[in-house]
């Protein structure tokens, strides 16, 4: 990675032992996240790619106006990506980096420096692509929010030299080079935002030793950075930062869920806190649009009916047909719930007064029913038609809407009615 761990050349001791990361300009200490301020301090990333691997840098300026390297991103390319083009390759580092550095650029304004001309007009303007991956690569890129500059490759050195070194399978280390020294801890730690065992884990690793035994267990899985507490992830991974505000664990879930990459962006990649997938799932279920257009569909217990004579419960719907003479397009019909019998008639259009008619006949052939269901269409919900039924002093039950199954017993009748009509209609012109 092109990166050294060194010791300060001073005292010795542990107290003065510290962790400094120098890159191949030498001097630059790792500098802390500040996200603050996106005007005067934004975050810059940094992209290069050589002939087998891809490299990244993301700094941000320090209090006094130097900046200072957070975090670094290289890795070798496989067979197929080393065959790309150029221009591909480029667009690929882009969004590498983009997507490994996204827990600090996310939802923010910051600063993205390439080198290739080509690569920082296309993510300037809407340029229309030909090659589809590409495409697709670009739409990623487009949803953070950067101000694309481009640099030349003598401002670009830590990104160009990240993207040259080539990292071997059984590469031989040598011991005297690494030095082994102490993690600093944080000074400060954010104990407000805090509560329960979290705030006991983050005051035991900003330096206050807890006399708690399990306290000090669990504090091996969480790291301090920036003042917040992050859970070390199981594998490989970036650390996540625990919640321990409702309201803010609401506002995440609210704003992953209907911003810009509402439904692509996972809440348990950046955030972690206890029950999150049940705060989620809860979340969805009170979305109408995830309601009408998830693939789930949770089962629901079934409540059947038990009529004991015939026209306690009948069912109403009307079923488009195919254009008969006439141009009877419809047929309006209604089944029994005991006996299963159907009575129908065709009609030319979907209209109340057509309806209506029909159910009068209906009524007077087979006598009052005691309820009767239908579904929300228009038809059946007009004043004309509803009084009808109120005369006549029948029950109404709607069905609710995207569940028709209250109204199964007629839907499912619809495919045998088409199937027997047009086979007992095949060759008879006059039908």
């Amino acid at each position: 990675m092109g990166i050294l761990l060194k010791s300060l050349q001073c005292n010795p001791s542990k107290k003065n032992l510290r962790m400094l990361v120098m890159s191949k300009e030498g001097g630059r200490i790792q500098g802390v996240s500040f996200f603050e301020d996106e005007t005067d301090r934004p975050f810059v990333v940094f992209t290069d790619v050589g002939p087998c691997s891809v490299g990244g840098l993301l700094s941000q300026k320090d209090a006094e106006g130097k900046e200072r390297p957070l975090r670094f991103e290289s890795r070798t390319l496989n067979t197929p990506e080393r065959n790309y083009s150029q221009f591909k390759k480029e667009v690929l580092v882009v969004l590498r980096c983009l997507d490994t550095f996204k827990h600090y650029i996310y939802d923010r304004r910051f600063v993205l420096r390439v080198n290739p001309t080509a690569v920082a007009s296309v993510l300037q303007k809407d340029f229309s692509l030909t090659d589809p991956t590409i495409a697709r690569w670009l739409i990623r890129i487009r949803l953070y929010d950067s101000n694309v500059e481009r640099i030349s490759g003598t401002k670009n050195a830590v990104a160009d030299g990240l993207s040259r070194i080539p990292i071997e399978a059984k590469r031989p280390i040598s011991v005297a080079a690494l030095t082994m020294v102490e993690p600093r801890r944080t000074d400060h730690f954010l104990v407000n935002l805090y509560e329960g065992k979290y705030r006991t884990i983050g005051l035991h690793l900003s330096g206050e030793e807890s006399p708690d035994s399990e306290i000090r267990r669990q504090a091996a899985q969480y790291c301090l950075r920036a003042r917040h507490l992050f859970r070390r992830p199981v594998g490989a991974g970036m650390p996540l930062r625990v919640i321990c505000d409702p309201e803010e664990k609401q506002s995440i879930v609210a704003k992953l869920h209907d911003g810009v990459v509402g439904g692509h962006e996972k809440v348990d990649r950046p955030y972690w806190w206890e029950g999150q997938y049940k705060d989620v799932e809860k979340y969805c279920e009170t979305c109408e649009d995830c309601q009408k257009r998830s693939l789930i569909r949770y089962k629901e217990p079934l409540h059947p009916s038990y009529p004991t004579r015939p026209g306690e419960k009948v069912h109403i719907d009307l079923v488009k047909m195919l254009k008969g003479v006439g141009n009877m397009n419809y047929v309006v019909n209604i089944r029994d719930d005991l006996t299963g019998f159907v009575d129908g008639k065709p009609i030319r259009i979907k209209a109340a007064r057509e309806v209506k008619n029909f159910v009068l006949e209906y009524l007077s052939r087979h006598g009052c029913v005691s309820k009767i269901v239908m579904d929300r269409g228009a038809e059946f919900l007009v004043v004309e038609v509803q009084s009808v039924f109120k005369k006549a002093g029948a029950r109404v039950s709607i069905a609710i809407a995207y569940h028709p199954q209250p109204n199964a017993p007629v839907e499912r009748g619809h495919q045998s009615l088409i199937a027997s009509l047009s086979k007992w209609c095949r060759g008879k012109d006059s039908d």
